[in-house]
């Protein structure tokens, strides 16, 4: 198959990947009164379709199979709490939703360490909180669909690291963008203005007590504080999207030209590709002058530009090592290189078959073939 043809094929299955996502109809969620949440109807939503009892009792017991069991501030897991107790809870939660005097508990900080980094501070909220913050997020995410734009990797359905990896795979072999610099946002879910975290969510919702308990959500027990929306609650990464929606997305998108340079964002992770030094050096300027505008910054710890034809040069994107190969002098692949991600990988799929290059290495695949892989078989999707 031709350049031409490979990047039509590519750009086909990402348009019909991004329709059926958008325009799906069914929800893993029914509620009590036999509605299906739908994308076309997300928006109409009212306050009551959020906080029905019987829902809140189903996602109760999905996030007892599905999530992590630590308990929160109060020393509850779901482990500790029977059908008939959380169903209590959740009706008398509900009324006090309803009589808007919603406040949650107090988040328990966890830290998190990290190799050669400073502490993580996770924030575990109870588990009536995270319930109730869940449900929100549904409701939102559905909504959120329609918005965002389609370099936005993360925290979104159907959607995981490997789709960043193709994009920067198609980048580089079918639109020759060589020049390569990433950079993160410092501290970025501490430093989110909460106002703008806030409005970017309620702008998804017309109903207005609904738009009462997202702000109740996001703001958590400290009332007071505006800076900042707490990392462990089911909500702040979609607010975290919603935010760099419009204070990144948008913008950067806008400022290309015909596509040039490519800007993708992984949650807090940038990542720009251009065919010059200076577009990409633009990009990243303007990113720094948009976040400065309201109180973020980029770190600028994450190496500088990298211009990947050159040999030996690779670059290390969200955990795996990736560099520029040719073969036969004509065809060029990209390589995942990290052998600890692909043997975890092949042992929990086992049909996942793994290729050696010319140099012998037994730990490498192409991250589109690996991209085709996971969306044929559903258990490697996410």
């Amino acid at each position: 198959m031709s350049g031409y043809g490979r990047r039509s094929a590519l750009i086909n299955a990402n348009v019909r990947r991004e329709e059926a996502r958008i325009n799906s109809t069914s929800c893993p969620h029914v509620f009590a009164s036999g509605q299906e949440l739908r994308v076309r109807d997300a928006l109409r939503l009212t306050f009551e379709h959020v906080l029905e009892p019987e829902y809140l009792l189903g996602l109760f017991q999905e996030l007892k199979q599905n999530s992590g069991p630590a308990p929160g501030v109060d020393g509850f897991s779901y482990a500790d709490y029977s059908i008939t107790e959380i169903a209590a809870v959740l009706r008398e939660v509900c009324w006090l939703a309803h009589a808007g005097r919603y406040v949650p508990s107090p988040s328990l900080v966890v830290p998190i360490p990290r190799p050669d980094r400073a502490l993580r501070e996770l924030r575990l909220r109870t588990i009536v909180d995270r319930i109730i913050s869940t449900a929100v997020n549904r409701i939102l995410s559905k909504a959120a669909e329609r918005i965002l734009q389609s370099c936005c990797l993360a925290y979104r359905p159907g959607i995981s690291t490997w789709d960043m990896l193709v994009a920067i795979e198609f980048a580089v072999l079918h639109r020759e963008s060589y020049f390569f610099q990433q950079d993160d946002i410092r501290r970025a879910f501490d430093n989110v203005p909460l106002a703008l975290a806030i409005a970017a969510c309620q702008s998804l919702m017309s109903d207005v007590r609904l738009r009462q308990l997202i702000e109740a959500v996001l703001r958590g027990h400290d009332t007071c504080r505006n800076i900042g929306i707490e990392q462990g609650d089911p909500l702040s990464p979609l607010a975290l999207n919603l935010v760099m929606h419009s204070v990144l997305d948008l913008p950067l998108t806008a400022a290309a030209q015909n596509g040039f340079p490519l800007y993708l964002r992984y949650a807090d992770n940038l990542v720009v590709l251009g065919r010059s030094a200076l577009d990409v050096a633009e990009s990243l300027g303007l990113a720094r002058r948009r976040l400065a505008e309201h109180g973020m910054t980029l770190k600028g710890e994450d190496g500088g530009l990298t211009h990947l034809r050159r040999p030996g040069a690779s670059v290390k994107v969200l955990g795996s090592k990736i560099h520029y190969r040719r073969r036969f002098q004509v065809i060029a692949h990209w390589q995942i290189c990290d052998e600890k991600i692909l043997v975890q990988g092949r042992k929990r799929f086992v049909q996942l078959p793994l290729r050696s290059d010319s140099s012998g290495d037994e730990h490498t695949l192409s991250c589109s073939r690996v991209n085709r892989l996971r969306h044929r078989n559903p258990r490697m999707r996410g």
